[in-house]
């Protein structure tokens, strides 16, 4: 009864610590003795070792993969900035490449009216455009240049490629310009080729060439000129290119369309002639010439009344 006691209590509570402690303390020493002295352990550990060597290496695959995991994301967020900062360079050179562009453009355009001034005995004022109508069917346009200029009403605007129109109101210090496509500008023309005459009218914002006969020399392509009769317009300036001619219009003549040679598109310098129209000056004399001749007609009528003498 006792023994049984006593096998049922060992295996209940086990081997006391103390006594593993010395149990395994014991077999380690003499292991290592012997591996020390006989390499008793060597393929052992050579077995245990080929075991293990998968797990080791796909332990050293985590801390890698988390190094190549995090050196990508800086690689990811250094190019990111990086193509932040070429996008920000690109905006910045393509803005200045525009700039760069528009200033030579504007410089182009000023040496280009600085040799139209220069080889024209007329004088010429420089004007920068200001703005141009925004109704599609009012062809007009501002100029910063007005009465205290000299700019009057009537004087035509060019630029290096032909007549823009005519000044139509004048302020102090602005200038409004009647395009040469509108419909109420009429000006003397002539064919560049042969001379043929005619009259070039605005025909909202493209040009009509008129009365010109039906035998006429002219051709699509053909460059029309101020022939100067009209005394607003020099004589040479590009006012048109004829474009189709529709053959005989009900009043005999021919019917040709023509476009503008000169336009403001991309070109916000032009030129305003400071001439005085002479059309002006022949209306006034006109008229002067007018009231003269009334007069001398009212004075010689009553020189011719008959004096009657007869007595009573």
């Amino acid at each position: 009864m006792m023994q049984s006691d006593f096998n049922t209590n060992f295996f209940n509570k086990g081997i006391n610590p103390l006594t593993k402690l010395v149990l395994f303390s014991i077999i380690s020493i003499s292991l290592m003795i012997l591996d020390k002295k006989f390499t008793f352990l060597f393929y052992v550990r050579s077995y245990i070792a080929s075991l293990i060597y998968p797990t080791r290496q796909a332990i050293a695959i985590v801390p890698k993969t988390i190094n190549k995991i995090n050196s990508y994301s800086r690689n990811h967020i250094d190019i990111i900035t990086e193509n932040q900062n070429l996008h920000e360079q690109l905006t910045h050179s393509s803005l200045n490449a525009y700039q760069a562009s528009k200033l030579y453009k504007e410089n182009t355009e000023l040496k280009n009216l600085l040799a139209l001034k220069q080889i024209s005995a007329i004088p010429l004022l420089t004007t920068e455009i200001l703005y141009s109508s925004n109704n599609p069917f009012i062809y007009r346009l501002i100029i910063n240049k007005g009465s205290s200029d000299n700019v009057q009403v009537g004087q035509p605007l060019i630029n290096e490629y032909g007549v823009l129109g005519q000044v139509t109101r004048v302020f102090n210090s602005y200038a409004e310009v009647t395009m040469i496509g509108e419909n109420q500008i009429m000006v003397p023309v002539q064919n560049s080729r042969n001379t043929v005459k005619g009259i070039a009218n605005g025909a909202n914002g493209k040009i009509t060439l008129k009365f010109v006969s039906y035998s006429s020399d002219v051709k699509a392509g053909d460059i029309l000129i101020t022939s100067g009769l009209d005394g607003v317009y020099p004589e040479g300036l590009a006012v048109a290119r004829v474009t189709k001619i529709n053959g005989k219009s009900a009043d005999g003549f021919l019917n040709i369309d023509c476009m503008p040679t000169a336009n403001i598109t991309d070109k916000p310098y032009a030129m305003v002639i400071l001439t005085k129209p002479l059309n002006i000056d022949l209306i006034q004399s006109i008229d002067q010439a007018s009231n003269n001749a009334n007069k001398a007609n009212n004075k010689n009528s009553i020189n011719r009344l008959p004096i009657n003498n007869s007595k009573k």
